[in-house]
């Protein structure tokens, strides 16, 4: 449970700096398109993320590349908690895409 509530800590500083960094690709909004790609963030024991990957696609290659991108500046940004610093650990983050939301 205790890595399980540290690894939380983790997603709540990605998903607050993803918000800082997140951009609708200005052809899929003029397309319509929309999706969820899911990332996966590998973060080394020294806290830095060391891989950013999709994990699965929204269906579209643009939104993916946006998607992977969006977390990549949001990792190299966010402040782990304590409890995770020196430690070596992945999350997995669903990337909206959503044209109704950002209007």
């Amino acid at each position: 449970p205790g890595a399980t509530v540290r690894k939380y800590g983790a997603v709540i500083g990605l998903a607050r700096e993803a918000r800082a960094h997140r951009r609708y690709p200005p052809l899929a909004r003029e397309r319509g398109w929309t999706g969820t790609a899911e990332v996966r963030v590998d973060v080394s024991p020294g806290g830095r993320p060391w891989q950013v990957l999709l994990a699965r696609s929204s269906g579209h290659d643009i939104l993916d590349r946006e998607a992977v991108l969006l977390m990549r500046n949001a990792a190299a940004t966010t402040v782990l908690p304590d409890s995770l610093r020196g430690r070596e650990f992945a999350v997995r983050m669903p990337v909206t895409f959503d044209i109704a939301e950002t209007q």
